[in-house]
């Protein structure tokens, strides 16, 4: 269909479907039917709305760009690099736990926008340590206190990236999280572009308050980064409490992982793109041995955006990885040699209605004093698009 045809359309398509965002892209949006799943706490409602989109194409790796929407830069100078300037993890000698999960301290998982899968890694990953830090274990809460991820990407892409669709160097980005620091999402995206509002998202632009975050950034400096480059130091951050950002070159058939991501025969890191996620968990028993991923491709992805992969595979497969580390007031990740121990993997339970409204009201104590907005109206989860 030619564009000038496409310019008279009043409603565009858009799909979701199992193996990611699949937009049928018109380069014009107008009038755009979505669906809108809210969490209140006790029950999701559907709802129907009416969103009026400025000219927005809204492109997710794998949208049917196949490997030409790496989100993640990676190469033997960049790998060099961290080599050069970072430290390799340390791996205790006590004994590790036979699982450790982060999971019950994440924020919803979003669908990324264009190739910012390294950005929405660090964001998330901060958040992570900073919930676990002040023991948030609602996940409405946790959302409500993330970092940007526009932050990030916005500094650290190239000049001429005017789509986001080029990715980041995971590199130049620590570096910068280590120098400069990260602004939180309620400063940034929020209230007026995705994930707080379908009408609008960021790419080649930044909200006018950009020197302000800019100065406030710093309170949020990441302190350190350690190198993983096998099972048993990976396995020691996610016991010492750091979730690790890792790069991956991803086959096709990671698109529609399930619970589980097996590779399939003929899968091959050469076949595969750049892309950046997080582990939050391991299991020494799941699936004969297996660490847990969070993802940026939404809830229809993987089981909800997160997929379990064998130690095997991940080896096989895994770029880099980066266990982030960050002091946070009274907390001090635990010394390698007096890891906790995890009794069972499992998911911590929700904090009751009156202690989530207890502690909005009288504002978590953090470094930039008690929380003055509450975005939790805003983020929501599984905040996207739907097919009409």
């Amino acid at each position: 269909m030619e564009i000038a045809k496409m310019r008279h359309l009043q409603k565009v398509r858009i799909t979701f479907c199992s193996n990611g965002f699949n937009l049928l892209r018109t380069g014009c949006i107008r009038n755009c039917t979505f669906m809108e799943l809210l969490d209140d706490r006790h029950h999701n409602i559907m709802k129907m709305k009416k969103i009026k989109v400025f000219h927005i194409a809204i492109t997710i790796l794998l949208a049917s760009l196949g490997a030409s929407a790496q989100g993640l830069v990676f190469n033997d100078s960049i790998k060099s690099q961290f080599f050069n300037n970072y430290d390799k993890a340390e791996v205790s000698r006590a004994p590790l736990p036979s699982n450790f999960s982060l999971k019950a301290y994440t924020p919803y998982v979003h669908y990324q926008l264009g190739s910012e899968c390294v950005a929405y890694s660090f964001a998330t990953a901060q958040t992570i340590l900073y919930a676990i830090a002040y023991d948030w274990r609602d996940q409405k809460y946790i959302s409500n206190n993330s970092f940007s991820p526009h932050f990030i990407y916005y500094r650290n892409k190239d000049s001429d990236d005017d789509e986001c669709m080029k990715g980041l160097d995971p590199f130049k980005v620590t570096q910068d999280v280590i120098e400069h620091g990260m602004a939180k999402l309620g400063d940034v995206e929020c209230p007026d572009y995705y994930p707080c509002s379908m009408e609008q998202r960021l790419c080649n632009y930044y909200p006018p308050n950009y020197a302000s975050d800019l100065s406030n950034a710093w309170r949020y400096k990441l302190d350190d980064v350690f190198l993983i480059e096998n099972n048993q130091q990976l396995r020691n951050a996610i016991a010492l409490s750091r979730p690790v950002v890792i790069g991956m070159q991803v086959p096709e058939s990671f698109r529609t992982a399930g619970d589980l991501w097996t590779p399939k025969y003929g899968d091959s890191p050469d076949k595969g793109f750049g892309h950046a996620m997080i582990v939050v968990a391991y299991d020494d028993y799941k699936y004969g041995g297996a660490v847990q991923l969070m993802n940026s491709w939404g809830e229809e992805w993987g089981n909800q955006g997160f997929c379990w992969v064998k130690y095997d595979d991940l080896q096989k497969f895994v770029q880099f990885g980066l266990a982030l580390d960050k002091k946070i007031g009274r907390y001090e990740a635990a010394a390698p040699d007096s890891i906790p121990q995890q009794n069972k993997y499992s998911e911590l339970n929700e904090p009751s209605k009156d202690k989530l409204e207890s502690d909005i009201k009288l504002g978590v104590k953090n470094e930039r004093g008690p929380v003055k907005t509450d975005y939790t109206t805003l983020i929501q989860k599984d905040n996207r698009p739907k097919t009409e």
